[in-house]
């Protein structure tokens, strides 16, 4: 069985730990994951993800509550046909022009932790991909990220280390504690690499004395 999606963590995690005898502690596994998050997001920082959103017909918001950011990156148009994705320009909630009439957004802005709003109501309902940096904290909503993907086995030591404490098997415990300290340092250095270059600015700079902004992902 693959490691994709969270549910899948907590049924391998039960698992591995019951293979020793021990009962199944279903209802303990998401307290021994976000353990195991703590340790991963002090030592790994904010992780960049991209999550699916949708629009509703006739509304401007769109819902990110579930999601813990960090910093908003980007946001695009993802269409139903095999067209490109369409990247919005971001703007601050003061700058930017919200339009009356229902479109095709163009323009966004981080509102809140809660909440992206366009400059227009969605025509339709629009299917977008939000690039984001939040911390490792996988749920019913937010089922996946880059490490669960990329490296399961990482994910999977964490929780069964706590989940080794709460049976108190201090022995296994040590065990999957020493894989981590050699792998997390590994996982950060790949990370560090893919945000060497990725630079931001904020977008009401970009409206001092009206001089365009310059995008240092595209070069533009």
């Amino acid at each position: 069985m693959a490691i994709a999606v969270y549910n899948d963590l907590k049924t391998k995690a039960a698992s591995w730990l019951r293979r020793s005898g021990n009962a199944t502690y279903v209802a303990e596994v998401p307290d021994m994951i976000t353990l195991a998050e703590g340790r991963l997001n002090a030592e790994l920082g904010p992780l960049e993800t991209n999550v699916t959103l949708t629009g509703s017909v006739g509304s401007r918001s769109l819902d990110i509550s579930s999601y813990t950011i960090v910093e908003p990156i980007a946001l695009w148009i993802t269409p139903a046909s095999g067209d490109d994705e369409d990247r919005l320009d971001q703007q601050s909630p003061a700058n930017m022009n919200y339009l009356g009439s229902n479109g095709r957004p163009r323009q966004w802005a981080y509102d809140s932790e809660d909440a992206i709003k366009l400059d227009c109501p969605c025509d339709t309902a629009y299917s977008f991909r939000f690039r984001h940096r939040g911390r490792f904290a996988l749920s019913a909503s937010s089922t996946t990220n880059w490490l669960l993907e990329n490296r399961p086995d990482v994910y999977l030591a964490a929780a069964l280390g706590w989940g080794s404490a709460y049976l108190e098997n201090f022995k296994g415990a040590a065990t999957w504690m020493a894989f981590l300290d050699t792998e997390i340092p590994k996982v950060a250095h790949t990370l560090a690499k893919g945000r060497k270059g990725t630079l931001t600015v904020d977008p009401a700079l970009g409206m001092i004395g009206h001089v365009p902004r310059f995008n240092y992902t595209t070069g533009q």
